[in-house]
């Protein structure tokens, strides 16, 4: 088995969560060091009147595929050593089955989700006016086992 963090020089972008259908994962890694952190809320999980006044709602919704709107992969990768079909097969292994796809969200929710907290009210990482911790930046060691697609 390829160990894609033995791999991987730098990534970043961001992902759907099965078990996390309103808010996309923002993912930031740079050597052994990555953060996944929640980066927003989809389009499609809030309603249009709450969307920034800048917002191009309709080049946004030319993008939705379906009920799912806006919601999907989209992570840019720099690898050493490697070949792009391994790694799209690596990342094709993280994704819902078929069968698992056509269960829908009510299922999913009841999948087991190994990443941290991302509620909003999560404040354990900011000071005391708001911003975040220095400490809370700190990446992870890539090294280790990535969480399960559930």
């Amino acid at each position: 088995t390829t160990k894609l963090a033995d791999k991987l020089v730098r990534s970043k972008g961001f992902a759907w969560l099965c078990t996390r259908n309103d808010i996309y994962g923002d993912l930031n890694q740079a050597g052994a060091l990555y953060d996944i952190n929640p980066g927003g809320m989809w389009f499609i999980a809030l309603p249009a009147e709450a969307w920034e006044p800048s917002i191009d709602k309709a080049a946004v919704e030319k993008e939705y595929v379906g009920e799912h709107g806006d919601r999907r992969q989209e992570i840019v990768m720099i690898c050493r050593d490697i070949e792009r079909d391994t790694v799209e097969k690596l990342f094709d292994e993280a994704l819902l089955t078929d069968e698992e796809f056509a269960e829908g969200e009510a299922k999913w929710a009841s999948y087991e989700d190994n990443f941290e907290s991302w509620m909003a009210s999560d404040s354990e990482d900011e000071d005391e006016n708001g911003e975040e911790d220095s400490d809370s930046q700190q990446g992870k060691n890539a090294a280790g086992e990535p969480p399960t697609k559930r």
